[in-house]
Parts: structure tokens; sequence; C-alpha cells
């Protein structure tokens, strides 16, 4: 089991934790030190619809149970479901997203 946590920042949610609600399946990637520039590239706040691969330059491969592509230069792979997302409304600010753990 692995949580992923969520702050809030001003604005729109980030993709990441859109997709994981309204997909309900997702990759963790593991990635090595070589990777470490691709994927700064990668977390960028590019707006939504903008592909990270493209940014990246790292490259996308099927999975094997979930439909989310994983990482094909990725050392380790994790497919996996959302079981539960907890929002915690009560640390909301004015003007930020919902901070949540999926």
């Amino acid at each position: 089991m692995f949580i992923v946590g969520f702050s809030s920042r001003p604005g729109r949610v980030k993709d990441t934790y859109r997709n994981l609600k309204e997909k309900g399946k997702c990759v963790i990637n593991t990635v090595s030190e070589e990777m470490i520039e691709a994927v700064n590239a990668a977390a960028t706040d590019a707006p939504h619809g903008v592909s990270e691969w493209d940014v990246s330059g790292l490259h996308e491969a099927p999975s094997t149970t979930v439909r989310p592509s994983r990482v094909k230069e990725s050392v380790f792979n994790i497919e996996g479901k959302v079981i539960d997302i907890k929002e915690f409304v009560d640390h909301q600010q004015p003007g930020m997203s919902i901070a949540a753990t999926v």
C-alpha cells in the first residue's frame, strides 16, 4: 500500500491528483539518479493538456494491468488502483486547492 500526498496551491489542482481521482489507476515509477534532470522537467507546472513526455524527453511504455502508461526508462514500476481519497478541507485556505492524500 502506498500513500501519495498533494499539497495546496493557488488555482487549479495538479493533473496527477485529478487523474487519480478521475481514473482510479496509476503507475508509480522509481527513477535513477541519471534521470533526475528529466524527472525535474516533468515536474514543472505545465498547463493542463501539455504532455510531460514531450517536456521531459522520457518515453511512454504500456503497463501490464492498468491503463496509465509507465516510464520506459524507470528502474522499477508499481501499477496500482486508488482505494480511498482523503481531502483535508479544514486545511483549505482562501484561493488554494484542497490538500489531499490518495
